[in-house]
């Protein structure tokens, strides 16, 4: 497990050689390969990604120059090949060069046989965007959720890119089904967590989507749900720097019906 700038990377090392998940951003590239190397002698050889985004997949090309295979869902490709307005988060999303796709690529399911390790990455549909991967480690009891799982308060709903409310409730429940009480969980962003984290966060997004609905159900516009404050009993637990308590609620009222 290293932290750096990004998201965090799960490394797996052994005599088959090295699978590292995520990769942050391409200035830090030659750090993560000594932190690597301080790890293990072997050649990485795969890289996951977890989903599209650059401070997990800033790194693509430095390593895949190296020789590193990278994997990710379908639409994290699909994601890479192309340029995209975001008009919620006020971003232009450029295409990356085809040096940064990903040359495997799996729909739902996929697993990797690597270093006496079983290795499983699961598609999470439609949560922080429309191709997030859970890796679960099965021997280890490891399961890396990317940024399905984070620790930094409100989660980043990228509405742009498919994600939704909905999804990543259902990503939550998903985690929770694989995981047991011993189980180490790696999120996209933070500490080390179990799976009493992942329940939390799960009740606050129930609780966030029952409150954004009822107002949108009544007619209300987004201005006029924003204005209500249907977060406020969240706010102080859970409103941050980068997604307070009313971008928040602009991210479920965009992400449902």
């Amino acid at each position: 497990f290293l932290e750096g700038s990004g998201g965090n990377i799960g490394v797996l090392h052994g005599n088959d050689g090295v699978m590292i998940v995520d990769d942050q951003f391409a200035q830090l590239s030659d750090k993560i390969k000594a932190a690597i190397a301080g790890l293990s002698e072997g050649k990485l050889k795969f890289v996951v990604n977890t989903h599209y985004h650059g401070d997990h997949t800033g790194g693509n090309e430095n390593l895949s120059k190296n020789g590193a295979q990278i994997v990710a869902q379908d639409n994290v490709r699909a994601r890479l090949k192309e340029s995209f307005s975001d008009p919620i988060m006020g971003r232009e999303v450029q295409a990356k060069a085809s040096t940064f796709w990903p040359v495997i690529t799996f729909s739902e399911e996929m697993s990797f046989f690597i270093n006496d390790e079983n290795v499983n990455i699961i598609y999470l549909p439609n949560a922080h965007t429309d191709g997030d991967a859970l890796v679960y480690f099965r021997k280890a009891n490891v399961i890396h959720t990317g940024d399905a799982f984070v620790r930094y308060g409100y989660p980043f709903i990228d509405v742009s890119a498919g994600g939704s409310i909905d999804g990543f409730i259902a990503a939550q429940d998903k985690i929770l089904k694989i995981a047991d009480e011993n189980t180490k969980i790696i999120p996209g962003h933070g500490q080390i967590s179990s799976i009493n984290d992942v329940k939390e966060l799960r009740d606050m997004l129930v609780g966030a989507k029952e409150a954004v609905v009822i107002l949108k159900s009544e007619g209300k516009m987004l201005d006029d749900c924003i204005n209500a404050k249907p977060l406020a009993k969240y706010h102080d637990r859970w409103s941050g720097g980068f997604i307070n308590s009313d971008l928040f609620v602009r991210l479920i009222y965009e992400s449902t019906k």
